[in-house]
């Protein structure tokens, strides 16, 4: 009993340690605008501003290059005469290359590209109280420029998005992100 006692103490401990080294987990946020088109008909557009939250978990990770996996979350609301409310849900593998993967210090630079499927979901008035809807699932591509300095790794981030609809063809959506990226360095003091 006590060998393997000792065993799981050891893989417990080499774990935490390596957990402090090695840091998964990755999280960028900000706030988004997203445009979607309808195609009922009317050529409307939905558009949709938003909150943007990105969890993420990298799994292949190195100084200036790391991929990972993440659901940026968006969420938003619209005013025109009445509230609306949309929401984006994807789920996208990432390449972060240079500053963009949250760990590097000396680099004021970088980029990421990902692709993935989302979900897709707004309303808005246009002319006279008609409400456009857009809803739909597809797929999506987006890329980003990471820029800024900053010892723990934070960066700002510009992203551009493009996707298209499966379930309804011939929909679309473009959306334009400004977030920032919490780097994954411990701080100075």
């Amino acid at each position: 009993m006590k060998p393997k006692l000792f065993i799981i103490s050891l893989i417990i401990s080499i774990s935490g340690y390596a957990q402090n080294q090695y840091k998964p987990f990755y999280f960028r946020g900000g706030l988004s605008l997203f445009l979607a088109d309808t195609k009922t008909g009317n050529d409307a557009l939905t558009g949709l501003p938003c909150i943007t939250l990105a969890p993420g978990l990298n799994f292949i990770k190195g100084k200036d290059f790391c991929l990972s996996l993440t659901s940026p979350v968006s969420l938003g609301a619209s005013k025109n005469g009445s509230y609306y409310f949309g929401f984006d849900l994807p789920a996208m593998l990432e390449a972060h290359f240079g500053s963009a993967t949250g760990n590097q210090d000396k680099k004021s630079l970088g980029f990421m590209i990902g692709s993935g499927v989302a979900y897709y979901y707004a309303a808005n008035d246009y002319e006279s109280y008609n409400v456009s809807h857009s809803s739909f699932i597809g797929y999506r591509f987006h890329s980003g420029i990471s820029f800024g300095k900053d010892p723990g790794g934070d960066r700002l981030m510009f992203l551009v998005s493009y996707g298209f609809s499966i379930s309804s063809p011939g929909k679309k959506i473009v959306g334009l992100s400004l977030q920032m990226l919490m780097g994954k360095k411990a701080k100075e003091k």
